[in-house]
């Protein structure tokens, strides 16, 4: 089975409150580094009543396991 996404309720802050809203992490991307699988892209976005509203992006270039 792939990973492909993960999804949470999160607070987060609306005109000073803090309300649990649905949060989700798309992974985009994967690759094998030292034979591990891991998500190399990624997206976070929360589920707002307007909509889906995407917050981060990221992409792993590099990784150094210690």
């Amino acid at each position: 089975m792939k990973l492909t996404r993960v999804t949470a309720d999160r607070y987060r802050e609306e005109h000073g409150r803090y309300k649990l809203t649905p949060w989700l992490v798309r992974l985009v991307t994967e690759r094998e580094v030292e034979g591990l699988r891991i998500p190399t892209e990624f997206e976070v976005s929360w589920h707002l009543p307007a909509g889906e509203f995407s917050w981060f992006q990221a992409r792993i270039t590099e990784i150094e396991y210690n």
